[in-house]
């Protein structure tokens, strides 16, 4: 009997045992479960969170790409107003010059005409690059906008080199009637 007690209270503890085992895994199972439930919660809070930053930042970027777009946009018209504005300018001083001279109006007419021309073309460049920047004008994309108005700038560039052109002539007119006054007078 004393062995079969002792069997008995033997069997009892390992049962006992095997079921407190039983009892601690599970428990052990579902604490490790619960961390990684909660750490995949965080880092998907982390990664949203994340997302957002980044459509901050790109609609951020798109904002200061606009902004460019527009100062670009705002340069270039500036541009084409100061050159076209400097070309005036020269024409006028031109024609100053011309009104100046002492001499045959045969001399300086076919001056006063390509001063005239130039003029007239300095205007059509100019309206052509103020159509330009209208935001309907033909449709333009930015990259197309950009590349006509360096065209309308070239077109600028080559006015104010006949400008420079025919005021060359009319300082060697100016020169040559200085010359002959000296040598006649």
């Amino acid at each position: 009997m004393k062995r079969t007690i002792l069997f008995l209270t033997a069997a009892f503890t390992v049962r006992s045992v095997q079921a407190q085992m039983a009892v601690v895994a599970p428990s052990l199972e579902t604490q490790v479960a619960a961390n990684h439930v909660e750490q995949i919660q965080q880092a998907v809070q982390t990664y949203e969170t994340m997302v957002g930053v980044k459509e901050s930042i790109d609609k951020g970027i798109d904002v200061i790409e606009k902004v460019n777009s527009k100062l670009t946009t705002i340069r270039e018209v500036q541009e084409v107003a100061n050159r076209s504005a400097l070309c005036i300018r020269r024409i006028e001083r031109i024609y100053a010059k011309l009104a100046a001279l002492q001499v045959d109006s045969r001399y300086i007419t076919d001056l006063m005409i390509q001063c005239n021309q130039t003029t007239r073309d300095c205007i059509n460049v100019t309206a052509y690059g103020a159509k330009v920047f209208s935001p309907g004008f033909l449709k333009m994309n930015d990259a197309e906008r950009l590349n006509e108005t360096r065209h309308v700038l070239d077109e600028i560039d080559k006015l104010l080199a006949r400008v420079s052109y025919v005021d060359t002539q009319v300082d060697a007119i100016e020169f040559n009637n200085r010359m002959m006054n000296a040598y006649f007078y």
